[in-house]
């Protein structure tokens, strides 16, 4: 499993990859639900652990190799994904959108922290304000990345915003390939390295 924490794009991103690649995988998020070819309607973006795991089990009957899924804040809070081990997890970022909930922004980072402490790597953008509370304490493998710093696993250089969408270098691991990305805006730029990077993890080339 690879859980985002809350970004929509990023999850459709991932399955559009493993799909593109062959593979059959469930996706659960915001919009909908979709098992192998089957789509079905989401009524949260994590649903409740009876729904989540009962999709698990189509999903597994259906021939799934992999799931991909966002996991909210409130989904975390409220133990939703309890005692779940995922291979990698998405940090994107931490914005003000859920602070009905959670009240302050320190609260809030610890919720989704939570994710990240039930998976083996952690995926997590440096350029985020609290991508270093994030990372400190973390057990698990930290893979990080940027479209600024040098020193993070991997960075977006030479970045070309055009009319009908964006270029940049995908740069990391003693390798460098150049990206298209049909929609605009530098969130794009991170969304679809958080993709990558999931892809490249899994040993895609």
């Amino acid at each position: 499993i690879t859980g985002t924490s809350g970004k929509t794009t990023v999850t459709y991103m991932i399955r559009s990859m493993l799909t593109k690649l062959g593979y059959k995988s469930g996706l659960i998020g915001t919009i909908m639900n979709i098992v192998g070819d089957d789509i079905l309607p989401a009524k949260n973006t994590t649903p409740d652990a009876y729904e989540l795991h009962s999709l698990f089990y189509l999903m597994l009957k259906a021939g799934c190799e992999y799931v991909v899924m966002e996991v909210s804040s409130h989904a975390l809070d409220q133990k939703r994904v309890f005692n779940l081990e995922f291979e990698w997890a998405v940090f994107t970022n931490l914005t003000q959108d859920h602070l009905d909930y959670h009240h302050t922004m320190e609260n809030y980072l610890q919720a989704k922290l939570r994710l990240f402490k039930m998976c083996k790597t952690a995926i997590v953008n440096a350029d985020d304000e609290f991508s270093e509370k994030l990372l400190d304490g973390l057990t698990c493998k930290i893979v990080t990345y940027s479209a600024s710093d040098d020193n993070a696993t991997y960075t977006a250089k030479n970045i070309n915003y055009r009319a009908d969408g964006l270029e940049y270098e995908f740069v990391g691991y003693n390798t460098i390939r150049r990206m298209r990305v049909k929609t605009g805006g530098k969130f794009t730029v991170y969304n679809s390295m958080a993709a990558i990077i999931c892809a490249t993890e899994l040993g895609f080339s």
